[in-house]
């Protein structure tokens, strides 16, 4: 990891690939036997089949899903509807979208675009933290606290964790978007990935923090 904390991702592509019938069964009796009420967190890191049958599941059960989308070239913007929420990065919603992405205003556009697709809560995440959210065709950005950045690695994966665990407590999308960065500022000040990410308590300060940069305070 260089000093600015920039993560660097060694792809070994066919890894995540090799998916039997069992091993698809398994994911649709998970998410068949699910609580009441959960939410349904996914990227697109596995085989569009697999995805789909998840989706297809927890569509069935009434389930809120949030994806990540890490390839987005494996996305059919027509299905975008399916989902509850979309957090992709820069680069990614400019690789979904087919835009260019370089200032704010283009990730409110981005963000906007996304919600015009039928996202209900599209998250476009920026570079240095924070993000833009929009929400019933209205873009607004939530800055992040300043933090000292060691490792971004596993940042996004903080974000959408975050929001799917403020979304289950009956937050609302605001107060779960800022719950999301609150944990992606957390996660960078740390090397690695899962050891990065906060507790509670630590997430509870830094939402403190979240609101204090955006002079509003979560219900």
């Amino acid at each position: 990891v260089p000093k600015d904390g920039t993560k660097a991702i060694l792809s070994a592509s066919n890894a995540n690939m090799s998916w039997n019938d069992a091993a698809v069964e398994n994911v649709v009796a998970a998410i068949r036997n699910s609580p009441d009420q959960s939410i349904l967190v996914a990227d697109f890191e596995i085989p569009l089949p697999v995805l789909n049958a998840a989706f297809a599941t927890a569509q069935q059960r009434g389930f809120r899903v949030l994806i990540d989308p890490t390839f987005a070239d494996q996305i059919d913007r027509s299905q975008l509807c399916r989902f509850c929420a979309i957090t992709p990065n820069q680069q990614e919603a400019s690789d979904l979208l087919g835009l260019p992405i370089a200032t704010s205003d283009d990730a409110a556009r981005a963000a906007l675009q996304l919600n015009a697709l039928g996202v209900e809560i599209a998250c476009v995440k920026l570079e240095d933290g924070g993000c833009f959210l929009a929400l019933d065709h209205d873009a607004m950005q939530i800055l992040a606290p300043p933090v000292d950045v060691i490792d971004k690695t596993g940042a996004g994966d903080a974000f959408i964790a975050a929001m799917a665990v403020a979304l289950l407590d009956g937050k609302s999308a605001y107060d779960a978007a800022c719950w999301g960065v609150a944990a992606s500022a957390i996660a960078v000040r740390k090397k690695g990935a899962q050891e990065s990410y906060p507790s509670m308590m630590e997430l509870q300060q830094m939402i403190g923090s979240v609101e204090r940069c955006n002079g509003r305070e979560l219900v």
